[in-house]
């Protein structure tokens, strides 16, 4: 497995033609963000002694990545970031960065449960520097992305049952390294339609939170 994170703008000259088509009527930060993203997995396949190459989208914006690799890319301001794996080695990978905020008034119950929202208090009670909203909605989101290479079925945040579980590290806020840590299971929901066959399948998965930005993985073997 091989993983780039990265800082830096975006370069659009490095971008293949099916990539650029993909941003060619995107804002300037998307496009921004875009091009860092694909650079990031670019320099991740060196790491992984492959040829760098495009990572143009299929119909549904979903990554594809060059013939036996996987991966995952994700972005957001100020923190863009690609893993990838053979996959002999990983069935199926997903990355997500968010920033530790909350998310905005009533998004939170247009994606998770009453049992899940439930949960999430207790786990905000213990992680008091945790927007605990902003990690479910993460963990989901890393989920999704490992999930749907596997079935070719796009998963609603309401179609999947999120556990979190974490604990406080020593560094407290603005520290450095990690605030917060932990693991996760996501399972599709019993209302989850296409996938409901699935429903018994789970996927685990990492978090952490540090200099203000939610990180959460998904690695199945």
């Amino acid at each position: 497995m091989a993983e780039d994170v990265s800082d830096a703008p975006g370069d659009e000259s490095v971008l293949s033609p099916a990539e650029r088509a993909l941003i060619a009527a995107a804002l300037p930060e998307r496009r921004d963000q875009f091009a860092a993203g694909r650079g990031c997995a670019r320099r991740a396949m060196e790491l992984l002694g492959e040829e760098p190459g495009p990572v143009p989208a299929d119909a549904t914006g979903a990554p594809v990545w060059p013939s036996g690799l996987v991966g995952s890319i994700t972005h957001c301001r100020g923190y863009r970031a690609a893993v990838l794996a053979r996959r002999a080695d990983i069935t199926a990978l997903g990355i997500d960065a968010e920033p530790n905020l909350g998310l905005r008034d009533g998004v939170l119950e247009l994606v998770s449960s009453a049992g899940e929202r439930a949960r999430l208090r207790e786990l905000a009670a213990l992680l008091t520097h945790v927007r605990v909203d902003r990690l479910l909605f993460s963990a989901k989101e890393a989920a999704y992305k490992a999930w749907y290479p596997l079935h070719g079925i796009r998963l609603g945040f309401r179609d999947a049952e999120l556990t979190l579980s974490g604990r406080v590290c020593g560094n407290g806020a603005g520290g450095s390294g990690n605030v917060a840590e932990g693991t996760f299971r996501v399972r599709p929901s019993e209302r989850s339609g296409a996938a409901r066959e699935f429903r018994h399948e789970v996927l685990h998965g990492r978090w952490a939170v540090r200099d203000f930005l939610i990180l959460t993985a998904v690695a199945l073997e």
